[in-house]
């Protein structure tokens, strides 16, 4: 019976230091402002979520996560979409930047917020924005608010991630392709937008069709 408490011990130690406490901050970068906000993080190498309680929460491992989150200020909401590596096993602090060039959404559907804002500034032209480092974060061609085409760079090497193709006019995206850390096409997505269901068809750098899947959508004007 000794044996079999010290084993559970061992077990439980075990299980409370394989947890990472994560703790995140937001830097707005347009109001020279440091905020505390909820996150979801989503692990890219497993798939697991994970929901935060009083601006932390706890992962079970290291890796590369995917950032969701949301300033809301009034009746608009910021959203905040980003990825961040973990690398420390016991506790990780960081400060994520909430940039310029952001996604600005209201309370109401086809309210005017559903727009993309340089700050306070409705997007249009092109536009580029930077990382604190001084490399290209984002290079984006809008009109009146809404995208034609954003492509997404990487922090270190100002080699492009992804780009997104739009509708025109609308805030639909018809095509997303996936660069490597190369800056090589190794994957792209189709999107129709049809009567409340979107197709998705992935193809590889082959234009090999790979899969397609099909998503209920609300309609963003």
């Amino acid at each position: 019976m000794k044996n079999i408490l010290i084993l559970l011990l061992i077990i439980c130690t075990n299980q409370i230091h394989s947890q990472i406490d994560v703790e995140l901050y937001f830097f707005d970068e347009c109001n020279n402002k440091i905020e505390k906000l909820n996150f979801e993080l989503f692990n890219l190498d497993n798939e697991k979520e994970y929901v935060s309680s009083n601006f932390k929460t706890s992962v079970d491992t290291i890796g590369n996560y995917f950032i969701n989150s949301s300033l809301i200020d009034g009746d608009y909401r910021i959203s905040i979409n980003t990825s961040i590596k973990i690398n420390n096993s016991v506790k990780f602090i960081d400060t994520i930047l909430i940039p310029k060039i952001r996604f600005v959404s209201g309370s109401e559907l086809h309210s005017k917020y559903w727009n993309y804002y340089n700050c306070d500034i409705l997007c249009d032209g092109n536009i580029i924005d930077y990382y604190s480092n001084g490399n290209k974060s984002l290079e984006g061609v809008f009109k009146n608010g809404k995208p034609i085409e954003i492509n997404y760079y990487s922090n270190e090497k100002e080699i492009i991630e992804s780009k997104e193709t739009y509708e025109f006019g609308k805030l639909n995206i018809i095509k997303t392709e996936y660069f490597d850390k190369e800056g090589n096409l190794y994957e792209y997505q189709k999107i129709k937008w049809k009567k409340g269901k979107k197709t998705i068809k992935t193809f590889n750098s082959k234009h090999k069709l790979i899969r397609t899947e099909y998503e209920k959508y609300g309609v963003l004007k």
